[in-house]
């Protein structure tokens, strides 16, 4: 089995071209120098338009958490999110603040022990007044799992918005998960839920082989069940969340399949029916390692390598599997989308991680139109303000927030605020 560790792709600065001037006579250059300016003045004007709603919410210094992977969610306003590490045990943390940035709190350190967890990858979900989470490693002293550090298999968490009750409710690969092993869920992997159950996927273990799984849970901890293990033919690795609509899950697989690179698939959350959606093979995307959405009765989704330029691509198709379409191949500009869209109106939006790559990029904040039409870069990271986003972006009024894992002052990760224009209202609508 073929694994990625997207962080040897490191981080670069971006070189400028400098313009050099003729030199026959002052009056050319003066008039040279004019037109230049004048252009440039244009192009700055230009790109500070594009870049106007940007700005950094928190940086984060270590102390108070590092690489924030995954995305924010909000409870009655307030942001609530996960970093991978720290400055103290390097194990993660739990924090939420205002929307403005102001009140950052710590709700939780991991310590890795045993009833504890380690590194966060994935991303918080709120229901019945709790928070629940997974992480990659702690949890069971255990070490009969894949774990790069060998620091236990990974745990399912609950805790109260403020911070009291942590709750370790369930240890993977400490015996009793259905007959089978899971051990750690992956970089973007989150929870939904119908009400009654949490649906997570599990990136290794499984009672076919060590490729993975779909699983649920109650939110007290207890009937753990496997609803689906990957065999390698069906899709391998499942590293991102589910969506759910209507009692079917849908998910994406970052490996397996018929070409080995990766399947989007559906099941019933009572663990029947499972489907392969499709196959994915070179120009239509490899490796997807992000949550799908469902709307206007279409599963948007990325891949984050494949297309026409190796750099992933934004794809859609029907929930049944029909009529699948590339709406958008990446270039080395705006590579590496690692999590999925979200819809806003009749667009949608997202973010990449830059790859890394000969033009040295930091990723992208995007829009797109649901048929591929009018793709526009947003804002596009520097390092300075924040690189490589693995996270959706949430939307709060006429805001997106992110959290992009490394850069910014600190060299740990920022939360990020884009603030979309305010539609027009033309003069005869406000009659």
């Amino acid at each position: 089995m073929r694994y990625v560790d997207f962080e040897t792709y490191g981080s670069c600065s971006f070189q400028f071209n400098h313009l050099n001037l003729p030199g026959e006579g002052k009056t050319m250059r003066r008039g040279l120098m004019v037109g230049v300016l004048f252009l440039f003045a244009l192009l700055v004007a230009a790109d500070r338009t594009a870049l106007a709603g940007y700005r950094i919410i928190h940086e984060f210094d270590g102390t108070d958490g590092s690489a924030p992977y995954g995305h924010l969610i909000s409870v009655d306003g307030r942001l609530y999110g996960m970093t991978a590490g720290d400055a103290i045990d390097n194990m993660g943390m739990i924090f939420s603040l205002a929307s403005d940035g102001s009140g950052f709190t710590l709700l939780h350190h991991f310590a890795g022990q045993p009833g504890d967890g380690a590194w966060p990858h994935g991303s918080l979900f709120y229901q019945g007044g709790a928070l629940y989470g997974i992480t990659w490693a702690g949890g069971c002293s255990q070490t009969n799992c894949v774990n790069l550090d060998n620091n236990g298999c990974g745990a399912l968490l609950s805790l109260q918005t403020d911070g009291s009750n942590y709750n370790e409710f369930w240890e993977f690969s400490c015996g009793g998960d259905s007959g089978a092993d899971l051990y750690a869920a992956l970089p973007c992997a989150h929870f939904v839920s119908d009400g009654t159950q949490l649906y997570g996927t599990a990136s290794l273990g499984g009672s076919a082989s060590d490729y993975g799984a779909v699983f649920a849970v109650r939110p007290d901890g207890t009937g753990l069940s496997i609803l689906h293990s990957f065999s390698g033919s069906d899709g391998a690795q499942p590293e991102g969340g589910l969506a759910l609509e209507n009692g079917i899950l849908y998910g994406a697989t970052s490996w397996g399949g018929d070409n080995n690179r990766g399947t989007v698939f559906s099941i019933e959350t009572n663990g029947s029916n499972f489907k392969v959606l499709h196959h994915f093979g070179a120009l239509d995307g490899t490796n997807s390692f992000a949550t799908p959405i469902l709307a206007n009765n279409r599963i948007f989704g990325v891949t984050t390598f494949g297309g026409a330029y190796n750099e992933g691509v934004i794809f859609s198709m029907r929930p049944g599997g029909a009529d699948y379409q590339i709406l958008h191949s990446f270039t080395k500009k705006d590579s590496g989308p690692f999590e999925g869209v979200i819809l806003v109106g009749n667009k949608l939006y997202g973010a990449t991680t830059g790859n890394g790559g000969p033009n040295n990029t930091f990723g992208v904040i995007y829009s797109i139109g649901l048929d591929g039409s009018q793709y526009t870069v947003l804002h596009r990271f520097d390092g300075t303000d924040g690189s490589w986003v693995d996270g959706r972006l949430l939307l709060l009024g006429n805001t997106l927030f992110g959290l992009a894992s490394h850069g910014g002052k600190y060299g740990n990760g920022v939360l990020f605020a884009y603030d979309l224009p305010v539609p027009t209202i033309p003069p005869h609508a406000q009659r």
